[in-house]
């Protein structure tokens, strides 16, 4: 089989190429040939690589490209013209498939926030509805499924959970300067990570453990969040707590990952984006770390409650900061929750996310040709 993963780019800078590298990469593995159709001007990165290449996207996924999209179906339909099967994953390139879908079944891979978002959004609405309901749509979690329902009506959309490259994560990473129990987050500053909420609990937490640190990990997102923070955070006088560190290298990450004692992302709702599953999640769980993270998004789906970490009410700052209390202060609780994690990761790899995506493949390959 032929599939061409269409996304950004090759590297693992963002959700759309992390999750489309890792699903490339283990569907290489197993022997299925897969073209990467990416945007114009992007260049192969040595993260993975992919059978063939073809860089024919237009280069902007922002609202007012959507005619420059259009205007790329019959470059793109060229592309892919030797492909049994296209899968979607970067949204709004749906649309430079309308072409397509005749000759070859295309899947849109619901990520979280887009595909709701595009077929609300005027006058955008009219194509991406209509792209959506001729196409197979799957999604990363129960929470993003139901939102598509929610917005396309009932109409069948499967649920397949993303995995990571455990192996990955398990190599050996720096050793970090670790003072005290540490809490970690990692990703781009921006209100729905919530970072803003786990420093509204950070006081009442180093009231009960008064030597922790906290590292907030990743670079880009809103500079004015991050201004916001730093304000906030000199204002609580938590300033020999909390780190905010920008990007680190893979190795440092890892060295974090490895030696820290909880990771907590307290995803908020922000409007209409909202956290589609929450892969960092898995990476914290494979290297034995308990995580924390929000009802009502795709989180629900990434930690099981009680088992691999908690979930809190968005915006429940009491009940935020009482859990990692009851993390960081019971050392029998953090073992099973360790250790439960570990095994949940193991679940949840490239190679099964990939086995999976073959089967579904498969079958909408078969259902097109009756």
């Amino acid at each position: 089989m032929r599939v061409a993963l269409v996304t950004t780019d090759l590297s693992n800078g963002s959700g759309w190429s992390t999750l489309a590298g890792d699903l490339g990469s283990a569907l290489v593995a197993a022997g299925v040939e897969v073209v990467a159709v990416t945007q114009s001007g992007t260049a192969p990165a040595a993260i993975w690589q992919p059978t063939d290449f073809r860089p024919v996207l237009p280069g902007s996924t922002s609202r007012r490209a959507l005619p420059t999209i259009l205007r790329a179906n019959r470059t793109v339909a060229a592309a892919v013209a030797d492909c049994d099967l296209v899968d979607v994953i970067a949204e709004p390139y749906a649309a430079c498939f309308l072409s397509s879908c005749r000759a070859r079944p295309v899947v849109i891979t619901a990520c979280g926030t887009f595909v709701p978002q595009l077929v609300q959004q005027w006058p955008e609405r009219w194509w991406y509805r209509r792209i959506f309901r001729r196409c197979s749509l799957r999604a990363i979690s129960d929470y993003t499924a139901d939102q598509v329902r929610r917005v396309l009506g009932p109409i069948e959309v499967a649920v397949h959970l993303p995995g990571i490259p455990v192996e990955r994560w398990l190599q050996p990473g720096t050793v970090p300067a670790k003072t005290g129990p540490t809490v970690i987050s990692v990703g781009a500053p921006k209100p729905r990570k919530g970072w803003h909420l786990l420093v509204e609990a950070l006081p009442a937490v180093r009231a009960a453990v008064p030597d922790i640190q906290c590292l907030l990990i990743g670079g880009g997102g809103s500079k004015d969040y991050v201004a916001t923070l730093k304000a906030r955070i000199k204002e609580l006088d938590l300033e020999p707590v909390v780190r905010l560190t920008g990007r680190l290298s893979d190795d440092d990450l890892r060295g974090w990952y490895q030696h820290a004692d909880l990771y907590v992302q307290p995803a908020l709702n922000d409007g209409p984006a909202f956290e589609g599953f929450g892969l960092v999640h898995l990476e914290a769980n494979a290297c034995g770390l308990p995580t924390i993270g929000s009802l009502d998004c795709g989180n629900e789906s990434a930690i099981i409650d009680g088992e691999t970490g908690y979930l809190v009410a968005q915006g429940d700052v009491p009940a935020l900061a009482a859990r990692m209390v009851e993390v960081l202060s019971d050392a029998q609780l953090a073992l099973r929750l360790r250790q439960n994690a570990r095994h949940h990761a193991r679940q949840h790899t490239c190679a099964h996310y990939a086995s999976e995506s073959l089967a579904y493949y498969q079958r909408k390959l078969a259902e097109h040709r009756q």
